[in-house]
């Protein structure tokens, strides 16, 4: 049984798509609405909690001896230094496979006729999953402008939305929405050079669904019944019908700050998927690490690495702990930019950073951002709010960009017990918004 991992930010059509493929008795999957049972992501994120070799808190031997004790995770223990040249523990991967077979012989006796299944899948699984056992992505994209109109109506719960609505700041609400678009876009940019992507565009489900659903039954062998899936369709809905749902922000209008935020984003990237965008603004500055668009290095970098220069990214050979480089821009103000995003796979450390000075000051933790990094397969896009620090302010002379770092503690929590940081990781961009 392959699975296919459907790839897609909420409202972008990613519950129609599920009923569609599931329409067919060749395709097995949660059918309870809203197609949300992951069990897939359940087991890839289990197989990568055994294989971190991190602290587990908060579950402990005393959680797992203890029957009653609902609370579960990675193996709480940890493996002595004689390990790495015992044939054990198992890694990730393997940890994978062998809970995909389990699951799929039992999915298969229950369901003779199943040759696939389908689960709405976050941005990093495909990686992960590719790496351990054949397997199939769809990625799945709606204009921003009209996911951002339906997540308004629909009504978002997570608690960050919430307050951002409450506080009146539409332009943070469509960066949290494009950054979510970004963690699917860079790895279908990457399946697609690599001739590896199947897309499909919620616009074109709805003004072409004949065509759409000849498509997916020409790639994946499959008979889908139209019809059925669009069956209590309106339960699901915040538009008036599925036509009103096409291009609604021309129609409806959209909050200008939201717009604004979104052309600044991620404009180009929906000028790439063939939605109109028209005079979308540049980042404040963008780097992209490769041999084609730096052909010569312009920063400075720590004694704990190196950077190599590839076609389409960079790579990055750390050898130890404290890995920097200077980024190439100097003595700009804090307030030009509120975010910045950074696009890297993989890496030995735990955390990546920022670090910035003021004319005649030195770097200093003070005036530093840390996001924590756990190393994968698949791309992520790593957000740092710089708008949110106090010491982001003034004219900064210098920026160091601080790459698969290992800290010990950070985050109000143990990270980790290593004390090697050595291995490869990979650099894709940096990017500076400014949202208004």
């Amino acid at each position: 049984m392959t699975p296919i991992m459907l790839c897609g930010q909420g409202r972008s059509g990613t519950t129609a798509l599920m009923k569609l493929f599931s329409s067919s008795e060749l395709v097995f999957s949660d059918r309870e609405y809203p197609y949300e049972k992951r069990y897939l992501t359940y087991f890839a994120k289990l197989s990568e909690l055994l294989a971190r070799r991190d602290p587990t808190e908060p579950f402990e031997v005393p959680n797992l001896l203890d029957f009653n004790d609902r609370t579960f995770g990675g193996f709480p223990w940890t493996y002595s230094d004689g390990y790495p040249d015992a044939p054990w523990p198992p890694g990730k991967s393997d940890w994978l496979n062998m809970f995909w077979s389990g699951f799929a012989r039992l999915a298969a006796t229950l369901n003779p006729s199943a040759r696939y299944y389908i689960e709405k899948a976050p941005g990093w699984l495909p990686g992960f999953v590719r790496k351990a056992l054949p397997c199939e992505t769809v990625y799945l994209f709606r204009d921003l402008r009209d996911v951002y109109l339906s997540s308004q109506l629909w009504g978002r719960t997570d608690a960050e939305y919430l307050r951002l609505e409450s506080e009146d700041k539409t332009g943070e609400q469509a960066h949290m929405l494009a950054y979510e678009f970004m963690q699917s876009y860079e790895n279908y940019a990457a399946d697609r050079r690599a001739g590896d992507a199947y897309l499909v565009r919620y616009e074109d489900s709805i003004s072409d669904a004949p065509g759409t659903v000849k498509r997916i039954e020409e790639r994946f062998g499959l008979r889908l019944d139209l019809e059925r899936s669009r069956r209590d369709w309106a339960g699901h809905a915040t538009s008036s019908s599925l036509s009103a749902s096409v291009g609604r922000w021309q129609k409806e209008g959209i909050d200008e700050r939201a717009h604004r935020a979104f052309l600044t984003c991620v404009g180009r990237e929906l000028q790439d998927l063939g939605y109109a965008v028209e005079d979308a603004p540049a980042p404040v500055f963008e780097f992209h690490f490769s041999s084609e668009c730096m052909p010569e290095a312009s920063f400075a970098e720590s004694p704990d690495g190196h950077l190599y220069l590839e076609s389409n990214q960079a790579r990055v050979e750390i050898s130890d702990a404290g890995y920097w480089l200077t980024l190439p821009i100097e003595n700009f103000d804090a307030e030009s930019i509120d975010h910045i995003w950074i696009s890297v796979a993989q890496g030995p450390g735990n955390v990546c950073s920022l670090y910035w000075r003021r004319p005649g000051e030195s770097f200093s933790e003070a005036e530093s951002f840390h996001v924590e990094h756990q190393p994968s397969e698949s791309w992520r896009v790593l957000d740092f709010p710089l708008n949110q620090h106090p010491e982001w302010r003034g004219k900064i002379e210098e920026v160091r960009l601080h790459l698969f770092n290992l800290y010990q503690n950070g985050f109000g929590r143990r990270l980790s017990f290593r004390a090697e940081c050595r291995g490869t990781g990979y650099l894709r961009w940096l990017r500076a918004i400014k949202l208004s």
